[in-house]
């Protein structure tokens, strides 16, 4: 009996000894696993701060490529009315050059039809009549009215 409570022991003490090697395997094997996952994990955290830092520079290109558009928009509206400004005026050389006069010519006739009147009034007005005419004086302002 005793051999055989020797041998259990020594069975014992060898399944514990086994037991052992095996929790520590399972501890090197999990702390190796560990360290990896820890050594991932550390590389996640990396990648993640250069993806934090590059979406940073891009919402600030974004936002530079925002105001750049409003900007460019304002610029095309302006040109867009600049331009029909341009097409006005080529409409209007058309016409000029279909009814062969220039803007030298339109000029004349405008400041002819706005300034130059028979009136005496209106030369008055124009500071083309001579205040100081003795007709002038002889008439009076309501002398000139009447004639007028």
């Amino acid at each position: 009996m005793l051999t055989k409570a020797s041998n259990d022991l020594a069975k014992s003490k060898q399944l514990v000894g086994l037991l052992k090697q095996q929790i520590e395997q399972g501890n090197t094997e999990l702390s190796e696993e560990l360290d990896k996952a820890n050594e991932r994990i550390s590389m996640l955290s990396e990648d993640l701060s250069d993806a934090n830092a590059r979406i940073y520079v891009l919402e600030v290109a974004l936002t530079q490529a925002e105001s750049d558009n409003s900007e460019l928009r304002a610029e095309v509206s302006r040109l867009h009315s600049k331009a029909d400004d341009y097409e006005k005026a080529n409409a209007l050389l058309d016409i000029a050059d279909k009814a062969q006069v220039d803007y030298k010519t339109i000029i004349e006739v405008l400041l002819h039809r706005k300034f130059a009147h028979n009136s005496d009034m209106t030369n008055l007005l124009n500071g083309v009549l001579d205040t100081s005419d003795a007709e002038v004086n002889e008439l009076g302002l309501d002398g000139l009215k009447k004639k007028i």
